[in-house]
């Protein structure tokens, strides 16, 4: 113990420097400072589904997907030139069904396009992964499979038709690369060998979204 009135080190019931009595037992030095706690580890892979389908991301979500504007369809859009086609030719048959039928066999053959993105952003993983779900119903980009990964996950999401291309796929995996994130993202769209800078447009405004959109959960 101390003594309080002049700071010594004693014991005993008077301090031997002053004679100060020591009653109470005299000061005590300060209790050290707790050292902070440290910092929680980052959430397992495993907690991305279910944070995905929490209600603060749900409802995130829902609040981007009220934003999605309708588009043509390519099946709407072909249905335009049905009676031009018609009358053009002669021939009693619509156009759309006719390239409604020869799309699966390009398919078949191979024909294909798409492109693809690699790159990383400044946030963790699940803000990033709240954001690409955000981003998909937005676009109307129905999410269509969600796969685990012992360090992330992936996305599959269809990529709808419109002017320039029949239905695809978009498929986006999410790397932890504390405290960014690496994304990887392509298209892939069967039946056709262009798309007319849809799928490079998609990929580019995707990973702006998955940079730029708040999440504040």
């Amino acid at each position: 113990m101390y003594c309080s009135a002049c700071g010594v080190k004693a014991e005993g019931r008077f301090c031997w420097s002053c004679g100060a009595p020591l009653a109470g037992g005299g000061a005590r030095l300060p209790e050290p400072a707790q050292a902070p706690a440290p910092a929680p580890a980052p959430a397992p892979a495993s907690d991305l589904a279910a944070f995905a389908r929490s209600p603060q991301v749900r409802q995130l979500v829902g609040e981007h997907a009220a934003q999605a504007r309708g588009r043509m369809s390519a099946e709407q859009f072909l249905k335009l030139f049905d009676r031009p086609f018609q009358a053009l030719t002669g021939v009693p048959i619509p156009l759309s069904p006719l390239i409604g039928i020869a799309q699966p066999i390009y398919a078949r053959l191979g024909v294909k396009t798409g492109q693809e993105r690699v790159a990383t952003v400044d946030r963790p993983i699940h803000e990033a992964l709240a954001a690409l779900l955000c981003s998909l119903a937005r676009n109307g980009q129905v999410l269509h499979e969600f796969h685990l990964a012992s360090d992330g996950c992936m996305v599959e999401a269809v990529l709808p038709s419109d002017l320039w291309s029949w239905e695809g796929k978009v498929l986006v995996a999410l790397r932890r690369t504390d405290p960014r994130t690496e994304v990887r993202a392509s298209t892939a769209i069967k039946g056709q060998m262009f798309d007319w800078g849809k799928s490079s447009r998609c990929l580019d405004a995707l990973l702006l979204d998955i940079g730029r959109i708040p999440v504040m959960i």
